[in-house]
């Protein structure tokens, strides 16, 4: 086949390109929709993480600025004690404040009387008369507060003081009053705020306290979550460089300010996931959507190469193809209408074709129509069709009907028709050629008959007569077999059954009048008529003998015929036998002296038979002959 005729044609190719084009414009608006969902999620997520990020870190500030307010209220405790008591010794002033330093909320606390009033030997006196011991079971910084006391001379607010001695201590300093000294406290941020973290809802929020002065900003506390479990590694589409948040407050006598920022664990734990799903959702369909249009379009072209093959076939075949409504009105028919009927496809489609039926063949088609309705296949079905010039076609149909629709292949036999018409002229011809050819046999036989007859009735030598009658005998078998098959519908086999009776007939009487009872079992047998000529003359052969030899030396003369079938052995079977004297058998070996039983050994030899004869008690036959195969019917009678 050429190569264009193995491509798709430029419609098919059409469909699959507007088809493709179609394809890739649905997945690219699934994209496009899944994008613009994903964006408006995320920035709604980013958004809601902004928001989230602010109330938590305002959450976070008022926590810290409350923890370090927590010290102060403490000790305005402790100074409201000093202040209503009139004297307290190093006892007193240890049980109570042993709480505290046992609670860790301060690691040193104190009292110092104005520098007029200190005595040496570690001993303060108070100028009201308050007097204390030293406080021996208390950690004590002297050289640490003298200087502070030598630089500040005395305390008359509250003070923080950042000991750069130990970095990430806090010293307060809180005036008793302004005659009665002052009290001091030195507490750790990180051990005060500890306790405290668990109680903040949210981690991954890390932060700094730092201290703002006119020249410099020094750190006093600094935090990182330890629960910053993963590192560095935040959140896809997230990022923390917006996530801070400064917040400035006084504290003591200074100020202060709260730098608070999101760590990537704040992200992992807060940021929402919906983008990322929605992401991976609009990735996974549209992965799926593309693997499935590519199925699609794959087993489309399939599916039309599939039609553009039967397509081709529906095109190039020699049959007649259609495709009709179940009211007979074309909906397709292939190229080879045009070239058998002469119309144009286009003036077929939207025609019926039993607008084209010949008259005579309406009726048939209708009822095979109706036979489609009900779902049955039609095949082998005959009717002539009009063509273009006014002749008709013969067609074979073979049809079935689907959703109301008839599918159906047709050939045009007209030429098969005309030989088979021929044929069959030519074998009636032959067939009348036949039967004339037998009747004319027949009637010559019966001629040379009469002529018989003339010389019989012109001698009076019996010995001559008896051969003259035997001889029209025979005449009588040949001739029954020809008018049987002058009379019957098959020139090539005859019903044996209805010669025998025939036979039967023409012998029913001695030669004195009296009537034979015949005794018969005869079955119907197709024969060739190269075996029943054969087989009519050794009948008649046996029935003369028997009358002439034997039924007048008898009183009630009788004979018994059997004719069958044997279908084990395919033989043909014919018994004869007679109540009459019987005869002598010849020796063994020697052949017969009768002509008649010469005769009948002779036929049965030319039918490749066996004869069996014995002469005993009446005279008895029994012959059995080959039949070949499919040339007989049997029918019992």
């Amino acid at each position: 086949m050429d190569n264009d005729k193995d491509q798709l044609p430029s419609s098919t190719l059409d469909r699959i390109l507007v088809s493709s084009v179609s394809y890739v414009l649905v997945l690219a608006g699934f994209l496009l929709i899944t994008g613009a969902v994903f964006f408006n999620e995320l920035f709604e997520a980013r958004q809601f993480l902004t928001m989230q990020f602010q109330a938590d870190a305002l959450r976070r500030t008022e926590t810290v600025q409350g923890l370090l307010n927590y010290p102060l209220t403490h000790m305005n405790t402790i100074r409201m004690f000093f202040s209503s008591s009139e004297e307290v010794t190093s006892q007193e002033f240890g049980q109570f404040c042993r709480e505290w330093i046992d609670q860790g909320i301060f690691l040193l606390i104190g009292w110092i009387p104005p520098a007029n009033d200190r005595e040496a030997g570690g001993g303060y006196v108070l100028s009201s008369g308050l007097r204390t011991s030293e406080i021996s079971s208390l950690p004590w910084d002297n050289d640490g507060l003298d200087t502070i006391m030598s630089k500040e001379n005395s305390v008359t607010e509250n003070r923080i003081l950042i000991d750069s001695e130990k970095p990430g201590q806090i010293l307060a300093l809180m005036p008793v009053s302004a005659t009665e000294g002052i009290l001091y406290a030195r507490f750790d941020p990180d051990s005060l705020l500890s306790p405290f973290y668990s109680e903040i809802p949210h981690i991954g929020l890390s932060f700094q306290i730092v201290e703002e002065t006119e020249s410099e900003e020094r750190v006093l506390y600094r935090y990182k979550d330890r629960s910053n479990i993963g590192g560095n590694r935040g959140k896809l589409f997230f990022s923390s460089d917006n996530l801070r948040k400064s917040t400035r407050f006084a504290f003591a006598d200074k100020e202060w300010r709260i730098d608070i920022e999101a760590d990537p664990l704040y992200l992992r734990e807060t940021a929402s996931n919906m983008p990322l799903y929605i992401l991976i959702s609009g990735i996974t369909l549209s992965v799926l959507l593309a693997l499935y249009l590519y199925q699609r379009s794959v087993g489309k072209l399939a599916f039309l190469e599939k039609v553009n093959d039967l397509n081709r076939f529906f095109t190039l075949t020699l049959d007649l193809y259609c495709i009709s409504g179940l009211d007979g009105t074309l909906i397709r028919v292939n190229p080879q209408w045009e070239k058998t009927f002469g119309y144009p496809e286009e003036m077929l489609k939207g025609s019926s074709f039993l607008d084209l039926v010949h008259p005579d063949d309406i009726r048939s088609t209708l009822d095979v129509v109706e036979q489609l309705t009900h779902g049955k296949e039609v095949r082998d079905f005959t009717n002539r069709y009009r063509c273009a010039d006014g002749s008709y076609r013969w067609i074979e149909w073979r049809s079935i009907a689907s959703d109301n629709l008839i599918y159906a292949a047709a050939r045009d036999i007209t030429e098969r028709r005309e030989w088979e018409q021929k044929l069959i002229d030519s074998l009636q011809e032959k067939e009348i050629l036949m039967r004339e050819i037998h009747h004319r046999v027949k009637n010559n036989l019966q001629i040379v008959k009469s002529m018989l007859n003339l010389e019989k009735g012109r001698s009076s030598d019996p010995f001559f007569q008896d051969v003259l009658e035997r001889n029209q005998n025979r005449i009588n078998a040949i001739a029954l077999v020809h008018e049987i098959l002058y009379t019957s519908d098959s020139m090539i086999t005859i019903d044996f059954s209805r010669h025998i009776r025939e036979l039967i007939s023409l012998y029913s009487q001695t030669k004195d009048g009296r009537i034979i009872d015949y005794s018969l079992d005869i079955r119907e047998v197709l024969l060739p008529l190269d075996i029943a000529m054969p087989c009519g003359l050794i009948v008649n052969e046996i029935l003369t003998n028997s009358i002439q030899h034997a039924m007048d030396q008898t009183g009630e003369p009788g004979i018994t015929l059997v004719f069958f079938h044997d279908r084990q052995s395919e033989e043909g079977c014919i018994e004869i036998s007679d109540n009459g004297p019987g005869f002598t058998m010849p020796d063994p070996g020697e052949k017969p002296s009768g002509l008649g039983l010469q005769m009948i050994l002779a036929l049965t030899e030319q039918i490749h038979g066996r004869l069996d004869f014995s002469g005993a008690g009446g005279a008895h036959f029994h012959v059995r002959f080959p039949i070949p195969a499919g040339s007989d019917r049997i029918k019992t009678q």
